[in-house]
C-alpha cells in the first residue's frame, strides 16, 4: 500500500469514529432541578477529577471529545488568553481515593488530550469541549481528567456541577500549585460528556524518505538480477 493510501485509510478510520460516536454525560442534576456552578476554569491552576469505569462504557472505546456544561454565573467569559491542557489516563485510584499529589493520581498510559485557548461568553448549558484521542478499557482502571492552566490567569466560564450521582466521580483541585491538591475527595465533580466510538488503532506509516530508499534498493535488487540473467 503506498504511503498515499495509507493515509486515506487512516482518514477515513477517523471519519468512521466521528460518524458512529456516541455520547455519555455523567452528572445529575438535583431533584428539584437545581445545580451547583463550580469555578473550575475560573479559579483554579490545576483540577483532576476521576470517574468509576462501571459508569463508563464496558469494553474499549476511543473518546474523542471530553465536554463540560457552561454555568456563566460563576465565571461569565473567557479572557482568550489563558490556555488549558487536558491530559486522560487510565488510573489506580478509586473514586473517593485519590492522593493530593496529583501527579501520584495520574496513570501510566497519560498522554494529552487537547489544549485549548477559549474567548468570549458561553450561554448557559453550552458545551466547554476539548477535542483529541484516547483509547480507554474500563476493565483496566478508572478513567482521570487532569487540567492543568499552562498560561495566562484564572479566568473562564463557570460549569455545571453536582454531588449526583453519589460515587461516580470525585475531584483534587489547587488554587495556586500544580503539585499538590487544597481539596480532595469531595464526592463532587463537573457534569460531563464524553463523545466515543471505536478504538483508534494508529499504524506506523512510512516516511517519504524511507519509501523512497526502499525504491532504490528495489530496483538495485531487480537490476542485479537481470545482469545475473545474461551472464
Amino acid at each position: 500500500m503506498s504511503f498515499k493510501n495509507v493515509a486515506i485509510t487512516l482518514l477515513l478510520a477517523l471519519g468512521a469514529v466521528q460518524a458512529n460516536a456516541a455520547v455519555l454525560t455523567l452528572g445529575d442534576m438535583a431533584n428539584d432541578g437545581s445545580y451547583s456552578s463550580d469555578c473550575t476554569f475560573w479559579c483554579v491552576a490545576r483540577y483532576q477529577q476521576v470517574y468509576k469505569a462501571s459508569a463508563l462504557p464496558s469494553g474499549a472505546i476511543g473518546i474523542d471529545q471530553v465536554s463540560f456544561f457552561a454555568s456563566p454565573n460563576n465565571g461569565s467569559s473567557w479572557n482568550g488568553t489563558s490556555t488549558w491542557r487536558m491530559t486522560l489516563s487510565t488510573t489506580t485510584k478509586a473514586v473517593g481515593g485519590l492522593s493530593a499529589t496529583f501527579d501520584g493520581n495520574v496513570g501510566a498510559d497519560a498522554k494529552v488530550f487537547d489544549t485549548e485557548t477559549f474567548s468570549g461568553p458561553n450561554s448557559f448549558g453550552s458545551l466547554i469541549s476539548f477535542n483529541g484521542q484516547f483509547n480507554y478499557d474500563a476493565s483496566m482502571g478508572n478513567l482521570l481528567v487532569d487540567i492543568v492552566r499552562i498560561s495566562g490567569s484564572a479566568q473562564g466560564v463557570g460549569v455545571e456541577a453536582n454531588y449526583l450521582p453519589a460515587g461516580v466521580f470525585d475531584r483534587a483541585y489547587a488554587f495556586s500549585s500544580d503539585v499538590t491538591a487544597e481539596g480532595v475527595n469531595q464526592n463532587y465533580g463537573n457534569r460531563t460528556q464524553f463523545r466515543y466510538g471505536a478504538p483508534v488503532v494508529t499504524q506506523a506509516v512510512p516516511e517519504p524518505a524511507s519509501i523512497a530508499l526502499l525504491g532504490l534498493g528495489l530496483a538495485g535488487l531487480v537490476g542485479s538480477r537481470r545482469k545475473s540473467k545474461r551472464a
